[in-house]
């Protein structure tokens, strides 16, 4: 009777034991690590229509950008609405559309504050893609040796994952840097005249002369006029001036680029590209044909010289005599 309750009780104890190893094994951080899902977002990045963001840091305040054509974006934030750069919205679509976890860290109850998940801490983003939402939380960056993470969550989820690279940095930029500073965009190579008009009459004409340039029927220092074409086409300026009126403003400096018409291979570009400058106080104003109605301010010391160089810029300096 002993052996027979002994080996029993052994029974039992052992089938116990092995049920207490089986949902540890199944339901331990370790198990989840094993068995979590590595597919965290994928988008079908044409097919987003809007984005939502509310970034981490001082503007907490909901970003909403629209798709309205297929290179086309407005944005709305602080209930203003605005043409926003499709250039920078493409980058973030491109780095988000397909998103692979590296591993699971924990539970979210655990990890939130540590990870800054938390909705104080943490940006939330959602895509509208196909008319399905898709949202992530993406909280702490961090740099490991391995290279740089970044610690996310998946909104109504418990897991908390890290992602290789700094995943969604662009959306914690402040409002402004949504909208398009580009002041000349295009081949510098296909450009065939630019005219500079200055106060006083000072202004010249900058023109291509085969494979060099000439400056009011001067030859100039086509390496020195390269180098500033190529200049220009990173040309932005600082940030937005919406409350400056210039539509009664005289502009003190202007930039005309006109190009070759048989090369012309951006039809949706302005032709020519106009840039213009306006005196406000001690700073500048600036505005370009390709955004119209954007009004922004210009570095006087640093971009005003560089954009709108003197006549005398061009030719080749003379060694000094001794």
């Amino acid at each position: 009777m002993f052996n027979k309750l002994g080996t029993r009780t052994l029974l039992i104890v052992a089938v116990v034991l092995g049920l207490a190893w089986f949902l540890a094994d199944r339901f331990s951080e370790g198990s989840q690590q094993r068995t979590f899902r590595s597919e965290i977002l994928r988008l079908d990045t044409a097919a987003v229509t809007r984005i939502r963001i509310v970034p981490r840091g001082a503007h907490r305040g909901e970003i909403v950008m629209d798709r309205k054509g297929p290179q086309q974006w407005v944005i709305t934030f602080d209930g203003a609405e605005h043409p926003a750069s499709h250039t920078e919205i493409q980058k973030l679509l491109t780095e988000m559309r397909a998103l692979d976890a590296d591993r699971m860290v924990g539970r979210l109850s655990a990890v939130e504050e540590r990870y800054e998940l938390a909705d104080s801490l943490s940006t939330r983003i959602t895509f509208t893609d196909g008319g399905v939402e898709r949202s992530l939380i993406m909280g702490k960056r961090v740099q490991a040796n391995n290279g740089p993470f970044t610690y996310v969550t998946v909104p109504g989820e418990e897991e908390v994952y890290a992602i290789p690279g700094n995943i969604g940095s662009a959306a914690d930029a402040r409002p402004d840097l949504w909208r398009p500073r580009e002041l000349i965009t295009g081949d510098h190579n296909d450009w065939q005249r630019i005219t500079f008009t200055y106060p006083a009459d000072s202004g010249y004409v900058l023109e291509r002369d085969g494979p060099g340039w000439l400056v009011d029927s001067m030859p100039a220092d086509s390496g020195k006029v390269n180098s500033f074409l190529k200049s220009l086409t990173f040309c932005k300026a600082q940030s937005f001036a919406d409350t400056v009126d210039v539509s009664q403003r005289v502009p003190a400096y202007s930039v005309t680029i006109e190009a070759l018409p048989e090369h012309r291979r951006d039809s949706t570009r302005p032709e020519p590209i106009i840039v213009q400058a306006y005196e406000l106080g001690f700073t500048f104003v600036i505005t370009s044909n390709l955004h119209p109605g954007n009004v922004m301010y210009f570095d006087p010391q640093r971009e005003m010289p560089r954009l709108f160089r003197p006549r005398h810029k061009w030719f080749v300096e003379e060694a000094p005599v001794h």
